[in-house]
């Protein structure tokens, strides 16, 4: 059963009207995740880092809610409950009588990413690390799914960086040393389909203290 921001379960109603809701937002996502680099082609905006990518993604997303009349809205880098750490994007109903905690989370990562070497594999792992963060509920607490976004930035493949990401995850099975956090083979990405300029993946993820998380992750070449 899926569960609110505060670790405490939904009543049968509300479960149903998360699931719903959920399902409505993947179906969304899934549209208009792929038009977003034409949009920025459109607005001609030079972006020079994460956040200002990710700003711009949040008012696309935005704008497509609302010419759908959707019962979500998006908002960009809300601060987390009870806590100074804020995500990317996240997604809160827009009914005035709903609660105002995020049932779905996007945290956003550019690929490759930039800096010296000992950043290189954010997306998964390290303070700043997506998937870890989510893995350690530092994001996503009491969620059972949210999404990770790349922004490949390189000439190399889709392919190329699904084979680079699952290589460091991999590294982490096999040599992980630290005894806080478990990497399975679940952890690994899995294609799950293309949609023009962006390829959608998915991973499982065991928690200690909390639920598994699903997270769906989305891949858009903004180069």
């Amino acid at each position: 059963m899926l569960r609110n921001y505060d670790n405490t379960y939904h009543g049968n109603i509300d479960f149903n009207i998360d699931r719903k809701a959920i399902e409505s937002l993947v179906t969304f996502l899934d549209i208009n995740i792929s038009k977003f680099p034409g949009f920025l082609k459109q607005i001609n905006t030079l972006l020079v880092n994460e956040d200002g990518i990710t700003s711009k993604l949040e008012i696309f997303l935005q704008r497509q809610a609302r010419q759908g009349d959707q019962i979500f809205m998006f908002q960009f880098q809300t601060p987390l409950l009870n806590t100074k750490r804020t995500t990317d994007i996240s997604v809160v109903y827009t009914s005035l009588y709903s609660s105002t905690e995020p049932f779905f989370l996007i945290e956003a990562k550019r690929l490759p990413t930039p800096g010296n070497g000992s950043r290189e594999r954010e997306y998964v792992q390290g303070n700043h690390g997506a998937i870890e963060r989510f893995k350690r509920s530092q994001h996503g607490k009491g969620l059972e799914i949210s999404a990770v976004l790349g922004y490949i930035e390189d000439n190399n493949s889709f392919e190329h960086w699904q084979k680079k990401v699952c290589s460091w995850i991999t590294d982490l099975i096999n040599l992980n040393s630290d005894a806080t956090i478990d990497w399975t083979n679940n952890d690994l990405l899995s294609f799950v389909e293309n949609f023009s300029s962006s390829n959608k993946y998915n991973s499982l993820h065991s928690r200690r203290t909390d639920c598994d998380i699903n997270l769906i992750h989305y891949w858009v070449n903004v180069n």
